[in-house]
């Protein structure tokens, strides 16, 4: 059944709330609410069930605010699928969203249950991770997450493991999302520019290792 079939007869089931907008929008809000509520699918990946952007930058803010309060320090993994992009050209994108589900499911099961994995899009996955001792500590994870893609990766028969570049930047007090975004974003690209499959941690000037 198409998508606006599916949100008529839920119009018609179903009563209307107050503040009902007579638009294209009130279906929408009305198969939201079937389907789960606009969290389900508005803060997910709808490929991964990982949270995304939008939910990403929300709790990062979160922790931003614990941190200032309980001086805990956190750290961002930005994650790269290395020549993913191979894989989508030779075997179609059925086989690579299959892949990248596979992805997701080991990073999710190589972190502790509260810290955030979330996929921006494509191959890029981001972690934070809550309540590390320093850079050390969050390079021991991204340690782990490389050593979980190395294992091999079977869709189809076809072996499809790849490696991970992966770089680290930690949370500071005085941060902001988008900043420690930046940062770990930009140690990604030099991990990419030495070779890929690495780990490289954004440092910052005067900071403490």
């Amino acid at each position: 059944m198409e998508l606006a079939a599916l949100a008529q007869r839920l119009e018609m089931l179903q009563p209307l709330p107050l503040g009902y907008l007579p638009t294209p929008l009130g279906p929408l809000l009305r198969l939201s609410q079937a389907l789960g509520g606009p969290e389900v699918w508005i803060k997910r990946d709808d490929l991964t069930g990982l949270v995304n952007r939008l939910s990403l930058i929300e709790r990062m803010e979160q922790i931003l605010r614990e941190s200032r309060r309980t001086g805990d320090q956190h750290a961002v993994l930005y994650c790269d699928v290395d020549y993913f992009k191979e894989i989508n050209d030779t075997y179609g994108h059925a086989i690579g969203d299959d892949v990248l589900r596979t992805i997701a499911t080991r990073i999710r099961g190589t972190v502790r249950e509260r810290d955030v994995v979330a996929r921006l899009g494509g191959d890029e996955f981001v972690v934070v991770l809550h309540g590390v001792r320093g850079a050390a500590d969050a390079e021991a994870v991204a340690g782990k997450i490389r050593a979980a893609m190395s294992a091999p990766l079977m869709v189809d028969g076809l072996d499809l493991s790849r490696s991970f570049s992966i770089g680290v930047a930690m949370v500071r007090p005085d941060s902001t999302p988008d900043r420690v975004l930046r940062d770990a974003d930009a140690a990604l690209y030099e991990a990419k520019e030495a070779g890929r499959d690495r780990i490289i941690t954004h440092r910052v000037v005067g900071a403490p290792d």
